[in-house]
Formats: C-alpha cells, structure tokens, sequence
C-alpha cells in the first residue's frame, strides 16, 4: 500500500484582533495570516473589516492582507452586539 497525506480543512467564523496602534494591528494581522496558513486557512479579503477607535468617520483604508485594503468601518456587529469605535458594545436590537 501507498501512502497518502489526507488534508483537512478548517474553518474559523469570526476572530477579533485588538491592538494599540495601526502599525502594531498590521504586523498582528500579518502574523495572524501566517498562522492561518499553518493550517491551511485563508483570510477572506472580502469580509474582513477593521473600526478605529480614534477615526470619525470612514478614511481611505491603509491596512492590508496580501497587498489588498482592508474596509474600514465606523461599527460592525459581531454575535449579538454591535461595536462601535468609541469603544461602545450595544446589543443589537435596541
């Protein structure tokens, strides 16, 4: 008999990444994309967002995953709350 390498996928919903500075959120953002390729999983560019606590409004984005912006967005809704950028956890539905 041969052998064979059996490769699994996996799947992960929702992670959420805090960091200090926009600097300090790229280089974890990188090595949270090194991880995930570790186990062959792959950020959508598509549906990743990122809030700023200090931004009032949305500006030209200046993160990135693989040289592709990341959206930037005044709130966001993760579970059952919404979050916004001045630092407010609403639940959603009030």
């Amino acid at each position: 008999m041969g052998s064979y390498e059996i490769r699994l996928p996996y799947y992960v919903n929702d992670v959420v990444l805090i960091s200090e500075t926009e600097n300090d959120f790229q280089r974890l953002l990188q090595a949270f994309r090194r991880a995930a390729q570790g186990y062959n999983m792959e950020i959508s560019k598509t549906k990743t967002k990122y809030i700023s606590k200090v931004a009032r409004e949305p500006t030209r984005c200046k993160l990135a995953i693989n040289d592709s912006p990341i959206e930037k967005v005044m709130m966001f809704d993760y579970f059952r709350y919404r979050i916004s950028g001045a630092s407010r956890m609403i639940p959603r539905g009030t």
